[in-house]
């Protein structure tokens, strides 16, 4: 990075100020939650062929090609070529690809958002729910009064990892809106989260993410975060466009 680079990113950084959540900032956070969740996390492409095939095996997703082709072959072979059905085998697979099952992805996506914001972000329940050992923590543009960042801290979650309860803290996915991506951002408010969670005596974090978030992976992996194990538990839909919910923690103190 140069040293101009580096001075507009600092400048920009001074307009920065992070802070638990205020209410003031619920508007821009229902508008700015849903939206955040599916740029992030969308697959890209032939993904949705090569992550099944690495979960299920190639004879499986072979199999199922197979009969799909066997499909359209018993359909059209009456008044087309073996070429055009080929060629039309391959455009459904690339249909696939780049349309349906990203469209499957996202509505699978924006319902867990809905679900999220129904059960967290109810707007005369959350700051009740984010009180205590919880947090909500917040990243402001105070230039222009702007939510750009957020994530969670939670007491309250199902142990998956069988690490002490009491011991432990969830954090949620760490959103940041794309326009202010690149400015430590991110890091920063993971700071704000080890430093509650060592304030109340907790050793560990631990945190869920999907296999399609490959930049949020290696964000995570840089906070320090290490691979634990494969959730067992994942939408169906999640099953069938091969994205994995990995479990991830790290030690504190």
């Amino acid at each position: 990075m140069s040293q101009i680079d580096s001075k507009v990113k600092n400048v920009a950084s001074q307009n920065i100020k992070y802070m638990e959540f205020d209410l003031k900032y619920y508007d821009q956070l229902i508008e700015f939650y849903p939206q955040n969740l599916p740029r992030t996390h969308t697959p890209q492409g032939y993904d949705y062929l090569i992550e099944p095939i690495k979960q299920q095996g190639i004879l499986i997703v072979g199999l199922v090609l197979a009969i799909i082709f066997g499909i359209q072959y018993a359909i059209l072979f009456s008044f087309l070529n073996i070429g055009y059905i080929i060629s039309i085998f391959i455009g459904t697979i690339h249909l696939y690809c780049f349309f349906i099952a990203k469209k499957l992805f996202l509505s699978t996506q924006i319902s867990y958002s809905s679900f999220i914001i129904r059960r967290y972000f109810q707007k005369d329940s959350m700051m009740q729910y984010f009180s205590g050992d919880r947090k909500f923590f917040i990243a402001v543009d105070t230039e222009k009064d702007l939510l750009v960042a957020m994530t969670t801290y939670d007491t309250d979650f199902e142990n998956v990892l069988n690490l002490p309860v009491n011991e432990t803290g969830e954090v949620s996915r760490v959103a940041v809106r794309k326009e202010y991506e690149g400015r430590g951002i991110a890091s920063q408010i993971m700071k704000m989260v080890e430093e509650h969670a060592k304030k109340i005596n907790r050793k560990y974090l631990f945190l869920g993410k999907l296999s399609s978030n490959k930049h949020g992976n290696k964000f995570y992996q840089k906070q320090g975060f290490k691979l634990s194990k494969i959730s067992e538990q994942r939408p169906f839909i999640f099953a069938i466009l091969g994205v994995q919910v990995i479990l991830m923690q790290k030690v504190i103190q």
